[in-house]
């Protein structure tokens, strides 16, 4: 169909209903033609389950030490980051847990979140 999303700000929001690539069509203002857009394309992953991993070890570590932390029901290719508790939206996990474990360092006391990206995500 043609493109219904008013870019004119410069930015937009869509709501993808389903995983897989999309193609990006472009209607310039004024027009009527609908032009596929030949050099990109969205692609759409599922969502990160809050429930991936079910168990971590150790649960508690000592700040500004490096600690290799297991975790249980990882998936390979997936990314782990700890964050301050609420924040893992502005996160971007970064260390790889695809053996099952990661080196991770905290450099302040209290509680942490889980922030992980589920791979392929």
């Amino acid at each position: 169909g043609a493109p219904t999303t008013d870019i004119s700000s410069g930015s937009a929001s869509f709501v993808l209903t389903g995983t897989g690539t999309y193609k990006v069509c472009f209607q310039a203002a004024g027009q009527s033609d609908s032009v596929e857009q030949l050099s990109i394309s969205m692609t759409s992953v599922a969502a990160t389950s809050t429930a991936a991993i079910s168990a971590i070890s150790p649960a508690g570590i000592t700040i500004n030490t490096a600690t290799v932390i297991s975790f249980t029901g990882y998936t390979t290719g997936d990314l782990a980051i700890f964050a301050a508790t609420g924040t893992c939206a502005s996160a971007t996990p970064s260390v790889d847990i695809s053996s099952g474990s990661g080196t991770f360092t905290l450099t302040g006391t209290g509680s942490y979140d889980l922030c992980l990206r589920a791979s392929g995500g």
